[in-house]
């Protein structure tokens, strides 16, 4: 399961066991911290996939979207996380 962690207008993207990314989301959603909206949406990897994808060409880090189609989930989850801020 991916928990996509709101920021803000940027996201960070980790991947984790279904049981710790519930409490992980949990925690972030019912207890909001600092100055930034903050909150934290769970998702399996198809959905995943599509928001992070979406968020790359929303940015425009690719020219091409055949390069963010073919990136594997860790490729995404890497580049959505350095990018994306």
């Amino acid at each position: 399961m991916y928990a996509i962690h709101y920021i803000g207008g940027a996201i960070n993207v980790r991947k984790m066991p279904k049981a710790q990314a519930i409490e992980y989301a949990k925690q972030i959603n019912d207890n909001p911290t600092g100055t930034f909206p903050e909150s934290v949406k769970l998702a399996q990897s198809a959905e995943a996939r599509d928001i992070m994808q979406n968020r790359l060409f929303a940015k425009d880090i690719y020219p091409r979207h055949s390069d963010v189609y073919s990136m594997s989930m860790a490729e995404l989850v890497n580049t959505v996380n350095e990018y994306c801020c």
